[in-house]
């Protein structure tokens, strides 16, 4: 899909981090026009519409959800120690 988008894109060349990112930032896994999970494969299908909708997007808020992305990480990782400690 990826490669889809970044033949596309007039932006920089995205990677899976961007794609995850957006992915939580925007609820694209929870949204059914963009993805849903097949019953006999563990990771989603995207639509037509998720590459669309990337392809959309600009750097800058590729950017936004990859720094929330890398914030949200680090504060898991704080719990998880914290959580290994007690």
């Amino acid at each position: 899909m990826l490669e889809r988008v970044n033949k596309k894109r007039s932006g920089r060349r995205l990677n899976s981090y961007d794609h995850q990112a957006i992915c939580g930032k925007d609820n694209l896994r929870d949204d059914k026009r963009y993805a849903w999970k097949h019953s006999n494969s563990a990771s989603h299908v995207w639509s037509g519409e998720t590459v669309a909708y990337l392809v959309s997007l600009s750097d800058e808020q590729y950017d936004k959800a990859r720094a929330a992305y890398s914030e949200h990480q680090k504060a898991e990782r704080v719990k998880r120690k914290e959580h290994e400690r007690k």
